[in-house]
């Protein structure tokens, strides 16, 4: 609550900054009345010709830019100057000329249809409305943020972990190679015991079928 009361009060200071219709507090500054100047150029053509200060959103549409008209529809299909709803109680917007007093409510406060009484203020739920979704939002990147942490934490205990048998293992690779050689010596041995014994039968069959020759003659 504290939060939404925060943001909803920065933008309704944002909108009561505006003096002049259409412009936004960032572009205030660039027109006449609030820069002291006594006439008015076109912002995309500071060198051009000067206007009169009550050409300021007259309904005609004087600069390419759409800058003498930023809060009529006088511009219209030029995307240059756009028309600043302030929506006090929400956030700030801002709709294209063509959908100033198009009969059409754009603005949560009604702004862009200030010729009619067709839209009411619904800023203050919208506001609430956006200000839980951006919430939510937030809310649910954060809890990305955090699981992603999760996951990037186990794989590095994970990898400690590796890296810590993979240690163990180089440790114990000599006497395991010492080991392998025993096993591949006693292997050997063994398999020369055999031959020599293998031998030995080979050469006892051979004198016993000598002997049993000698005494059939």
């Amino acid at each position: 609550a504290r939060s939404l009361a925060l943001a909803l009060s920065v933008a309704g200071v944002a909108a009561e900054a505006s003096s002049i219709r259409g412009v936004g507090p960032q572009d205030l500054g660039r027109y006449p009345d609030v820069a002291g100047a006594s006439a008015f150029r076109c912002l995309s053509s500071p060198e051009g010709a000067a206007l009169p200060l009550d050409a300021i959103n007259d309904d005609f549409c004087d600069c390419a830019d759409g800058s003498d008209e930023p809060g009529t529809g006088a511009c219209a299909g030029q995307s240059t100057t756009m028309f600043y709803c302030p929506n006090p109680g929400s956030f700030p917007s801002y709709v294209y000329a063509s959908r100033v007093n198009d009969g059409v409510c754009d603005c949560c406060d009604g702004s862009d249809e200030w010729r009619s009484t067709l839209c009411r203020d619904t800023c203050a739920v919208e506001g609430r409305v956006l200000l839980q979704d951006r919430q939510k939002r937030q809310a649910d990147l954060e809890s990305g943020v955090q699981q992603r942490a999760s996951l990037v934490a186990a794989a590095k205990k994970l990898h400690e972990a590796s890296n810590k048998e993979l240690q163990s293992l180089r440790e114990r690779l000599p006497s395991l190679e010492a080991l392998e050689r025993e096993a591949r010596a006693a292997l050997e041995a063994a398999k020369e015991q055999s031959r020599e014994e293998e031998q030995r039968r080979e050469e006892l069959q051979k004198a016993a079928a000598q002997a049993a020759g000698n005494g059939s003659a």
